[in-house]
């Protein structure tokens, strides 16, 4: 009888023990549940704006072409007043230069400057086979800055009665041009030619 309570007593004992140990494992796995943690998102990236794209350059607007630079004046041969230079069959010789006059003629028939007169005393010498002509077409004359006058072929007349007379081969004639420049120009040169387009003529220092 005393073993059936002892018997009794102990399977009672296992039971409680067994049903405590069943709670303790409920209660460690309540504990130990790990909470879900939401997932992390990556930074949002800044949206770049519909006209991020690359801005386009314009193309750079060509560079206007250099002015065409002005045709060197072409060689002649140079002398001074007083010296003889040949231009096909002309011979040409300057004497005197004056400038400064207003007025050329006389009292009744006469001819005034815009600015002043420049008088050129010309020489000139048929040295070739034929008959020559001078032409006021031909002949300029030019001023420091390089402005180009022609003849006044009206106060031509004034100073030489006939100034296109012919020139016969191996004869000569003298003649006064003038110049109708500014009072305040300046000659420099003068460019003697006898057939315009067929020479360059020659260049006769003024200074």
């Amino acid at each position: 009888m005393k073993l059936v309570v002892i018997f009794a007593i102990m399977l009672t004992a296992g039971l409680v023990l067994v049903g405590a140990a069943l709670i303790a494992a409920i209660g460690s796995e309540d504990t130990t549940s790990t909470v879900p943690v939401a997932p992390t998102s990556a930074a949002p990236t800044k949206a770049s704006p519909a006209a991020s794209t690359a801005p386009t350059t314009q193309a750079p607007e060509p560079e206007p072409e250099p002015a065409p630079e002005p045709e060197p004046e072409p060689s002649r041969p140079t002398v001074k007043m007083g010296q003889k230079v040949r231009d096909d069959a002309y011979q040409f010789r300057v004497t005197k230069v004056s400038c400064g006059v207003t007025r050329v003629g006389n009292s009744h028939l006469n001819e005034k400057a815009q600015g002043q007169f420049c008088l050129v005393k010309l020489r000139v010498k048929n040295v070739g086979d034929e008959p020559i002509h001078l032409t006021e077409e031909n002949q300029a004359l030019f001023d420091t800055k390089g402005r180009e006058y022609s003849p006044d072929d009206k106060a031509w007349i004034y100073l030489d009665s006939d100034p296109w007379a012919e020139i016969n081969p191996g004869n000569s004639m003298t003649t006064t041009v003038p110049f109708d420049i500014p009072r305040k120009a300046k000659p420099d040169y003068l460019r003697l030619a006898g057939f315009w387009g067929f020479s360059d003529g020659v260049k006769v220092s003024l200074r």
